[in-house]
């Protein structure tokens, strides 16, 4: 085996470990966390893709809120399970 192949394979072991961790931690997101709008305090989870490109903030995104539409930075909270 080249060198080069022995690189690629490496290369495409870190690219699926870096998209199965990705995908824990979407997975892990949707069963205990959600955000909070600031504006009208409306708990939602976006929806995958909106939360996946959400541009990121330090700890939080900036999406807008399903609700009133206010386009805010918002941090993940925990979700409460009790409904």
């Amino acid at each position: 085996m080249q060198a080069y192949e022995i690189l690629l394979l490496i290369g495409g072991g870190i690219v699926l470990l870096v998209l199965l961790l990705a995908a824990r931690n979407a997975v892990h997101f949707y069963r205990h966390e959600q955000f909070v709008c600031p504006t009208c305090s409306y708990p939602f989870r976006p929806r995958l893709r909106k939360y996946l490109f959400a541009p990121n903030a330090a700890g939080g995104k900036i999406l807008t809120c399903p609700n009133c539409g206010a386009k805010e930075y918002m941090e993940p909270q925990k979700r409460d399970n009790t409904r």
